[in-house]
């Protein structure tokens, strides 16, 4: 988690630096490094059960590239760290593939505020009281991009996640996993 934060506090740093080069936010060719912490309420569904919420800790990162002007093609690594009330703790690795179209006005150079949505797909391992499992991961996002000063900004979000970990062979056929509606709040810079 330290490492997290001074990570993020690096990134702000590098943003101040790097504000004299004069680009915009969401144009062609910009560079995006963002990372967030989210707060997540969680149901877990088992041989088709829906079962009592879990609270979680999620920690994420993201670099994207704006092939086209608003639209980035991303990567984005995945932290989640449950511990319910009852049982032991979980903890999950993801990585996406993050697709995203962030909204733009003709001059972007007067504008603080970016609408965005994106796409998750990507795999997923988890280990939960030492076994392992892995499983296809989707979702999506929409948020809003804040550029308070020079290449630093604030990202706000809300994400939906559908990760599915069936066990081989599945002899019911019912899904195992869990679906996964998160707020949260990030930092990050555009080179």
């Amino acid at each position: 988690m330290k490492k997290f934060v001074v990570l993020l506090l690096m990134l702000f740093l590098v943003a101040g630096i790097s504000s004299a080069q004069n680009k915009s936010y969401s144009m062609k060719n910009v560079w995006e490094f963002k990372g967030s912490i989210g707060f997540s309420s969680v149901s877990p569904v088992t041989n088709g059960n829906t079962g009592d919420a879990n609270t979680e800790i999620n920690l994420g990162l993201r670099a994207g590239y704006f092939v086209i002007n608003g639209l980035s093609i991303g990567v984005e690594p995945n932290m989640t760290y449950s511990k319910p009330s009852a049982g032991p703790a979980y903890t999950d690795y993801t990585l996406y593939f993050a697709p995203a179209y962030t909204f733009y006005q003709v001059d972007p150079k007067k504008k603080m505020l970016y609408p965005y949505i994106m796409g998750l797909v990507g795999y997923s391992v988890g280990n939960y009281n030492g076994n392992v499992n892995k499983g296809l991961a989707i979702g999506g996002e929409a948020g809003l991009d804040v550029i308070p000063w020079g290449n630093g900004l604030i990202n706000i979000f809300l994400r939906y996640e559908n990760i599915t970990r069936n066990p081989d062979p599945n002899p019911t056929g019912n899904r195992y996993g869990w679906n996964s509606l998160s707020a949260g709040v990030g930092l990050g810079i555009f080179l």
